[in-house]
């Protein structure tokens, strides 16, 4: 299917839900690279671990991932430990996602295009940090709610089938990464892959939705 009947297909939808991370913004290296920067003095061979986990697995929260990459680092996976960690990525990323480039044509896309839908995000990034990017971003206005971590997205969107009380049909998921495209399969909800040079893997599936863009003309 081309870019721009997968676009009206969404637009179709009442209820679209959203991810950021390569999906709204172009955030999922620089996150990497964070992660990367915290375990750097614990050798290449871990590094090189993260790297790699990481990137196949982007819709997967910090909060599962940093105690991962302790044990691997050889670290003790202690409360106080993981939360040093978790506010050290925290400072590192947040301002950086807030000026990473946007992917193509979203803004207009979430802002006009999809002006009567019911839009929400969710999202594996903690739920105030998320609230205050998007504030920054001038984009939380936009969504009817927004769903951050440690919430999974699977049991968030459910929920708000339920509450809204629609047909499954009536929605609609646009992620980047595996975990994405399995809560709107939980779901049974439409699924659309925001096409990276993560999710090469992804791209294979036959007959999956994917765009590259929202420019929507």
């Amino acid at each position: 299917m081309k870019e721009i009947e997968i676009l009206k297909k969404i637009i179709a939808c009442r209820l679209v839900f959203f991810d950021f991370d390569g999906v709204i913004k172009e955030s999922v290296k620089l996150k990497g690279d964070a992660f990367e920067t915290l375990f750097l003095s614990y050798g290449d061979i871990v590094v090189n671990r993260i790297r790699a986990h990481h990137n196949l697995n982007g819709g997967i929260s910090r909060f599962e991932k940093i105690p991962l990459y302790m044990k691997w680092a050889g670290i003790d996976v202690t409360k106080e430990n993981i939360n040093e960690f978790l506010f050290n990525f925290s400072s590192i990323v947040k301002n950086k996602v807030v000026k990473s480039n946007w992917a193509p044509g979203v803004q207009r896309f979430i802002k006009r295009d999809l002006q009567n839908n019911d839009l929400y995000l969710i999202t594996a990034t903690p739920q105030l940090e998320i609230e205050e990017i998007l504030e920054e971003i001038e984009l939380r206005e936009f969504f009817t709610e927004v769903i951050g971590s440690p919430l999974s997205k699977a049991k968030s969107i459910a929920r708000i089938i339920k509450k809204q009380n629609i047909n499954s049909h009536d929605a609609i998921m646009i992620g980047d990464s595996i975990s994405d495209m399995e809560a709107a399969e939980r779901n049974s909800i439409g699924f659309v892959l925001r096409k990276t040079i993560y999710n090469e893997n992804l791209q294979k599936i036959p007959n999956l939705d994917i765009v590259e863009t929202f420019v929507y003309e």
